[in-house]
């Protein structure tokens, strides 16, 4: 990610003006519109907690916000390359590739972080970019651009990359817990995933402090250490493949709409192909 020294130029690479990005956020509010979007269980029923459905706040941005977002992804974001650990929310990579860089293990960790983007704060994000060699006024900027109400909402074209970004240190961390261990480590967006040939039960507790030590909190709803075949990111991983999960298999069954049933079709080949090697992770 090449860094960014002076105004000019980031004005220049967003196609904007100091005038255009003034009058925005003197008008911020009217640049997004928040909703709250159902979450759901794996079988695709709504998921309701005392009576309640339980739902999480999505917060698209609109009109020339998005499109200057749009153009700090392209132009800024993506020009960073992550390493492998990081799956989500990153060109060229999904929740299949995520899921066959475990295949071959037998023993599994896998936890959710809960609000993971509302977690991330303009704080964290100012200091992405001051540390990527970032001027303080072009870092400040961004940050008010790619942040509202003082969090990273989601469903903005930036929110992925910037919330990688921020969750880089705790992912190094980790890396480095695992590192000499034989354990393989992965995050897509707020699934993190461990995988051994090797027990290594007696490290969750160094991992889960390593992730609640840095303000992030895990749904232990969603936290499960296992042996044998397991789910990671909807795909199912058992011994040197993965699969579709029975739940996406069963949707392609019994699928009446063909368009649909097309889709899934492809998505399970893919999901084939990837684990028997015939087309990159």
């Amino acid at each position: 990610m090449l860094a960014i020294r002076s105004l000019k130029h980031l004005y220049y690479l967003l196609q904007t003006n100091k005038k255009e990005i003034e009058e925005i956020l003197s008008k911020i509010d009217d640049f997004y519109k928040p909703f709250p979007k159902p979450k759901m269980n794996k079988d695709g029923t709504v998921r309701i907690k005392n009576g309640i459905i339980e739902t999480r706040k999505i917060c698209p941005s609109i009109g020339r916000l998005k499109e200057i977002q749009n153009r700090i992804k392209i132009q800024i974001l993506r020009k960073y390359e992550f390493q492998d650990f990081v799956q989500g929310g990153v060109k060229g990579k999904d929740n299949i590739s995520n899921a066959a860089i475990h295949k071959g293990n037998k023993y599994f960790f896998t936890t959710d972080l809960k609000d993971f983007f509302p977690s991330v704060n303009n704080k964290d994000v100012y200091k992405v970019f001051v540390e990527n060699g970032f001027s303080p006024d072009v870092s400040s900027i961004i940050t008010k651009l790619t942040t509202y109400k003082g969090n990273v909402p989601q469903g903005i074209p930036t929110s992925n990359y910037v919330t990688n970004l921020a969750a880089l240190p705790i992912d190094l961390d980790l890396l480095k817990l695992c590192e000499g261990k034989g354990i393989k480590y992965t995050r897509f967006v707020d699934d993190l995933s461990f995988s051994s040939k090797k027990d290594f039960q007696h490290l969750l507790p160094e991992i889960i402090h390593i992730i609640t030590s840095n303000g992030l909190r895990i749904n232990y709803r969603k936290t499960r250490y296992k042996i044998g075949p397991t789910e990671i990111t909807g795909i199912e991983v058992r011994n040197n493949i993965i699969k579709a999960s029975n739940n996406v298999r069963m949707k392609y069954s019994t699928a009446s709409d063909e368009k649909r049933k097309q889709s899934l079709k492809s998505y399970i080949d893919r999901i084939k192909k990837v684990s028997h090697g015939e087309i990159k992770k």
